[in-house]
């Protein structure tokens, strides 16, 4: 992203959104095109980056700003703002140009985008009303509104320049397994509010899905939970020497993201433990041993076994921090001194205080049996989540 120069306007959030805390940033860039296909091809960014919108004019009112994406659309490319027109231009005094002044054409199809969501359904409608085609696949116009610091902005881009790098985002294997129901199908079309768990608009993705770009991105292997991002994010940043790995022991492994992630980064060994079942590539890959127990259980076998020594300890067990400290400690005696450990914190906690209390408390809990104990917030991560580093102690003398 480098190649385009970038500069922050602001930040913006809707007034009445609070469980979801989506936020908007706003952005003026000298290449939108390059900055868009970036944040497309940066796996992590696409954690956190749900949706882009291309803003050239500003409007006071929504109803000059409906007036203002309908001119637009039937507008000439050419005529209508490429994607590197300066953002956010103000309209005249008399609003915008007519549409009844625009050149008329066949009958365009547009895909809706606004933020916050509350407006998509009403730009929607009035598209529709003015003999555009909306829906949300096979569509030859992105239409963009923002309400943002007392204005309305818009803006209108073609998919392939602008729209198809992040609006057929690929999902997750356990995403698709599901498929989407026609009822959601329909709500997606009609302009629906309905989020995701990771933020993003599930019933719009789950639209797309005959869309031929999103078909082609299935086709693609693709992760079998989000988890695996975590580990991806790691082994990106350097946080973890994955490639130093080859024995790893992933507690608390179902559905099997991290275990996939380690077996692509080349581990010889990997343990899986985990009472359920894991979702892996038929045949599984050979490097992979599933035991269907808890850590617990499996304990007393593991430790009889000659020579295990894992250089790799990871859990992201949907457990108190208590209890996931207690289980690393009972596998001290299965790793190499020195080995690397990769520890999820999760948030089960009502309130805020005592979260941070008990988080505290077992990360020093933890140092007592681990060196270079640090906690890090992945992109990856879920808000209600983090990431421990350590590793285990050089003495193994406890």
């Amino acid at each position: 992203m480098a190649e385009s120069a970038i500069e922050v306007l602001g930040v913006v959030r809707p007034v009445a959104q609070v469980r979801h805390m989506e936020c908007g940033v706003v952005l003026r860039a000298s290449d939108a095109v390059a900055l868009t296909r970036a944040i497309g091809a940066d796996e992590l960014l696409l954690r956190v980056v749900q949706r882009v919108y291309l803003l050239e004019q500003r409007c006071a009112t929504l109803s000059a700003a409906l007036d203002a994406l309908g001119a637009s659309l039937r507008q000439p490319r050419a005529q209508a703002g490429a994607p590197n027109a300066a953002p956010l231009e103000p309209a005249d005094a008399s609003g915008v140009a007519s549409e009844a002044d625009a050149p008329q054409r066949a009958q365009q199809v547009v895909r809706c985008a606004a933020f916050p969501r509350t407006l998509e359904k009403r730009a929607t409608d009035t598209l529709h009303e003015r003999g555009f085609l909306v829906r949300p696949s096979n569509y030859d116009a992105l239409a963009c509104l923002v309400y943002m610091h007392g204005f309305y902005c818009v803006g209108v881009a073609t998919k392939e320049d602008f729209g198809g790098a992040l609006w057929e985002k690929p999902r997750t294997a356990s995403d698709r397994a599901e498929g989407p129901s026609e009822q959601k199908r329909a709500r997606a079309v009609h302009g629906s509010q309905q989020l995701s768990e990771d933020g993003g608009g599930a019933a719009v993705e789950a639209a797309a899905h005959n869309d031929s770009a999103a078909t082609r991105m299935r086709q693609t292997s693709a992760p079998v939970c989000r988890a695996y991002y975590k580990l991806k994010e790691l082994g990106s940043r350097e946080l973890v020497a994955f490639s130093d790995c080859s024995v790893a022991i992933d507690v608390g492994a179902s559905p099997g993201g991290w275990t996939s992630y380690l077996a692509e980064r080349g581990c010889s060994k990997i343990i899986a433990i985990d009472p359920a079942e894991l979702r892996q590539t038929e045949p599984p890959p050979p490097c992979v041993e599933h035991l269907r127990q808890k850590l617990q259980d499996a304990l007393p076998g593991l430790l009889q076994r000659k020579g295990l020594a894992a250089d790799l300890y990871c859990c992201d067990m949907n457990a108190a921090p208590s209890l996931v400290v207690e289980l690393f400690t009972q596998a001290v005696p299965l790793l190499k001194p020195g080995a690397q450990v990769v520890l999820t914190f999760k948030n089960v906690y009502p309130k805020k205080r005592v979260w941070e209390a008990e988080r505290d408390a077992q990360l020093d809990r933890l140092r007592s049996v681990a060196d270079d104990v640090h906690l890090v917030q992945l992109f990856a991560n879920t808000p209600r989540e983090c990431t421990v580093l350590c590793r285990a102690k050089q003495s193994t003398e406890q």
